[in-house]
């Protein structure tokens, strides 16, 4: 037996054995964290490029200014959720450049490594976002999409509270595909207003 093993008996269960979950922590990212960002958005589009908008090309493209602009932009705040000091996870709400009034969140960007999934991040996530979108003086609406077949997405975005409003069957994303995405929304209430 080796030194650091700890003893199985079928009747009593584990003996000195304590199988602890990591905690994660969100938080809004540091400019100084761009490198973070980059390196988990990348990864999040070589492993599933088919559930993004964003082409790993594009991302790949951008300079080290670019992503730092990313996280300090005022229109966005770009999250980050950690487990210790290390980043294990990605998301974002961004103003939507195609409303004029600014009042329309995008939430996007968002990719949990996998072996970290499953410890309520993607709950903080919307929990985070939403704060910020309440926070704002401007923003009175959510909206969220996914390509069809990314069935956490639609789970996150149904247990979150937001509503399908529409699929489009002929979207064309950025790798020049065209699909389905579904689109939800949600209304943001404003207390005392």
């Amino acid at each position: 037996m080796f030194p650091a093993q700890k003893s199985f008996d079928a009747d009593q269960g584990l003996n000195d054995l304590t199988l602890k979950r990591p905690t994660a922590t969100v938080r809004e990212l540091a400019v100084s964290e761009w490198r973070q960002l980059k390196e988990l958005r990348i990864e999040s589009l070589e492993k599933h490029p088919t559930l993004f908008s964003e082409t790993l090309a594009t991302a790949k493209g951008r300079t080290d200014k670019e992503w730092q602009d990313l996280i300090q932009s005022p229109t966005s705040k770009i999250f980050g959720a950690f487990v210790g000091d290390v980043t294990v996870g990605i998301t974002g709400i961004f103003t939507d450049r195609r409303d004029p009034d600014g009042k329309t969140g995008i939430l996007g960007l968002s990719y949990v490594r996998e072996e970290f999934r499953g410890l309520g991040i993607s709950r903080e996530f919307f929990s985070q976002r939403l704060a910020w979108a309440q926070k704002s003086s401007t923003i009175e609406k959510l909206v969220m999409g996914h390509r069809k077949g990314n069935e956490q997405s639609q789970s996150n975005a149904e247990r979150e509270g937001f509503t399908k409003i529409n699929e489009d069957k002929d979207f064309t994303f950025t790798d020049g595909k065209v699909g389905e995405v579904i689109n939800y929304a949600m209304r943001l209430s404003r207390s005392g207003g």
